[in-house]
């Protein structure tokens, strides 16, 4: 496969987890920094660990939502969301966008990937739950 572009499919069954809020943590004046942890299943990392981080003023995202996927073997990828909104159904959806240079272990070989991430967010207790999928793009050299 030396020099081949190898497309995967990515899964992540339904998935729930926390929210947290603190004032700073380099967010500018009057933002808080938002922690959206929680574990999951998917077909190409197994169990993982999920961490997405953001500044916000409130109510709505203030720069980039970053997110870092980690397999139980410490494996990584780093994606950041390039679009949100709600779908036809009215269900919160989120298009992030892989960081292939900061991909670690078994997924350092992504070149690009994309992957549609819908769901909800319950504020008044501080969790969510979502599920999706999308394609990874591997170049083996």
């Amino acid at each position: 496969l030396k020099g081949a572009t190898v497309t995967k499919t990515i899964k992540f069954l339904p998935t729930s987890g926390i929210m947290e809020f603190e004032e700073g943590g380099g967010c500018e004046p009057g933002c808080v920094n938002v922690r959206v942890t929680g574990y999951g299943q998917s077909s190409l990392m197994g169990h993982y660990h999920v961490l997405n981080t953001f500044c916000s003023d409130g109510e709505n995202p203030v720069g980039l939502i970053l997110g870092f996927l980690t397999a139980a073997n410490g494996d990584e990828i780093h994606t950041y969301v390039s679009k949100a909104g709600l779908d036809e159904n009215g269900e919160l959806y989120y298009v992030y966008k892989v960081i292939p240079d900061e991909c670690t272990g078994r997924f350092e070989n992504i070149v690009s990937g994309e992957m549609i991430i819908t769901g909800s967010m319950d504020f008044e207790n501080l969790t969510w739950t979502c599920e999706g999928e999308g394609t990874l793009d591997f170049q083996y050299d």
